[in-house]
C-alpha cells in the first residue's frame, strides 16, 4: 500500500495535460452521489451497488479483475495527502496502462498513459486536507513541483511511492514535512527542492540513486548520505539548517556541491575518494577542510567559507582549479600540492606577505603556462617581496595572468 499527499491552489475543473497541452481526455469521472463504489471499504463490501458501466474499477482493466476483487499483481501505487482546493501531479507510465485516481472526496477519475509525463488536475469543492490514491502499473515517474508547474505550494506529505519509480521530484512544497522513502529502491533521480518545512530524510533505500538534489530545504537539520552509495552527481545547495553532513555513503560520488550551507560546521569527506569537482562555497561555519581523501579532485571551490582558517592542499596535487577567494579567517595556506593547478584564487583573504610569495614561488616552480593566479586583495594589503615578486614575473612571462596587491 502506498500514499502520498500534496495541496494546491485555486483552478479549473479536471483536465489532463500531455506535452504542455491541455485537452480534455477519455475521463470516468464519480461523483459523489453516483450509484457506484466510492471508497474501496464500499467496494470491498457491497459489490452488488456497482453497475459496470459506472464502476470506476471496470472488470479486467488492469487494476481489478473483478468489480471489487483487487488483481494481486497490482498495488496501491501511490498515495499522498493535499490541502486547499486544486491538485496536480505529473506522473509517466508505459503507454496504454490504465490510471485510476481517487481523489479523496469521493471522485474518482480514469485515464490511459502516453508514455511520456501526463499532468492530472483536480479541483476540490472546498478546500480541505484530502488522502490522493493513485491506481497504476509500472509507473515511472512522479512529480509535484510548482517550481516546474506542476502542482503549487501545497504538498504535505508523501507516504509511500512504488518500486518502479527511477525519477522522484517535488518541489516549492513549503508545507512538505516528511516523504517516505521506503519503496524508492529503484529511484535513480531524486529531487526535493524549497520544501521548507522538511527536517529530516532518510536516504538509506535510495542505493539507486545517481542524482540526488536537496536543496533550499531550510529546515533540514541532518542529512544521512548512507544509502547515496550509487550517487554520482550530489546537490545540497542552501539548505540553511544542516549542521552535519557525513559522506561515507559517497563512494561513487564525482560532483559534490553542498553551497550555502551556513550552519554546517563538520564536514566528513571520507566517501569522496573518487570527487573530481568539489564545491562548499559559502558554507560559512566550516572551520576546517580534510582534504586527504580529495585526491582525485580537479575542481575544488571553497570560497567565502569565512570561518575557514587553512586548508592543507598537499593531496591535490590533480587539482587544475582551486579557489578560496573570499575566506576572511584564512590565515595560512600551502600550495605545495597544488602541482597542476592552472586556475588559482586566492583573493579577499587575510594572508600575509610571507604566504604571498610561498604561493608565487610554488607555482612559478611547478612549471605550467598561460594560467590564472589572484591573490589581490588581502587584509591588510600584502604586495609580493624579493622571491616572490620575481615568481610573479616569471609567470607572467610564462604566459600567466597574476593579479596581487
Amino acid at each position: 500500500m502506498f500514499k502520498k499527499s500534496e495541496i494546491f491552489k485555486t483552478r479549473k475543473s479536471t483536465v489532463f495535460s500531455v506535452g504542455g497541452v491541455t485537452s480534455n481526455p477519455q475521463v470516468q469521472s464519480v461523483p459523489a452521489n453516483s450509484n457506484c463504489c466510492t471508497s474501496e471499504k464500499e467496494m470491498r463490501t457491497n459489490p452488488s451497488v456497482i453497475p459496470q458501466s459506472t464502476n470506476p474499477f471496470p472488470k479486467n482493466n488492469g487494476i481489478f479483475t473483478e468489480c471489487c476483487s483487487e488483481a494481486a499483481t497490482i498495488v496501491k501505487d501511490m498515495r499522498f495527502t493535499v490541502n486547499e482546493n486544486f491538485t496536480a501531479f505529473g506522473i509517466t507510465a508505459p503507454n496504454g496502462n490504465p490510471i485510476t485516481v481517487d481523489w479523496g472526496d469521493t471522485n474518482m477519475d480514469n485515464y490511459t498513459a502516453t508514455g511520456s509525463e501526463d499532468v492530472l488536475n483536480h479541483t476540490y469543492a472546498v478546500p480541505g486536507t484530502y488522502t490522493v490514491k493513485v491506481y497504476v502499473t509500472g509507473a515511472t515517474t512522479f512529480k509535484i513541483n510548482a517550481c516546474d508547474g506542476i502542482g503549487t505550494d501545497s504538498l504535505i506529505t508523501v507516504v509511500a511511492m512504488p518500486n518502479t519509480i527511477t525519477n522522484f521530484n517535488v518541489g516549492c512544497n513549503s508545507l512538505l514535512a516528511s516523504i517516505d522513502t521506503t519503496i524508492l529502491t529503484n529511484c535513480t533521480l531524486f529531487v526535493c527542492v524549497l520544501c521548507n518545512s522538511l527536517t529530516t530524510l532518510d536516504t538509506t533505500p535510495l542505493t539507486s540513486c545517481t542524482e540526488f538534489y536537496c536543496s533550499f530545504c531550510t529546515t533540514l537539520t541532518t542529512l544521512d548520505t548512507t544509502g547515496l552509495t550509487s550517487c554520482v552527481e550530489f546537490y545540497c545547495d542552501s539548505c540553511t539548517s544542516l549542521t552535519t553532513l557525513d559522506t561515507t555513503g559517497l563512494t561513487s560520488c564525482t560532483f559534490f556541491y553542498i553551497n550555502n550551507c551556513t550552519s554546517l560546521a563538520t564536514l566528513d569527506t571520507t566517501g569522496l575518494l573518487i570527487c573530481t569537482s568539489f564545491n562548499c562555497n559559502n558554507c560559512t561555519s566550516i572551520i576546517t577542510l580534510n582534504t586527504t581523501p580529495l585526491a582525485s579532485c580537479l575542481n575544488l571551490d571553497c570560497g567565502n567559507c569565512t570561518s575557514l582558517t587553512t586548508i592543507d592542499t598537499t593531496p591535490l596535487t590533480s587539482c587544475t582549479a582551486f579557489w578560496c577567494s573570499h575566506c576572511t579567517s584564512l590565515v595560512t595556506l600551502d600550495t605545495t600540492g597544488l602541482t597542476s593547478c592552472t586556475d588559482f584564487n586566492c583573493s579577499n583573504c587575510i594572508l600575509d606577505v610571507t604566504n604571498i610569495n610561498n604561493a608565487l614561488i610554488n607555482l612559478d616552480s611547478f612549471g605550467l603556462l598561460n594560467a590564472t593566479a589572484d591573490l589581490s586583495n588581502q587584509t591588510p594589503p600584502a604586495a609580493p617581496t624579493g622571491a616572490g615578486a620575481t615568481a610573479a614575473a616569471n609567470l607572467v612571462s610564462n604566459g600567466w595572468n597574476v593579479t596581487t596587491d
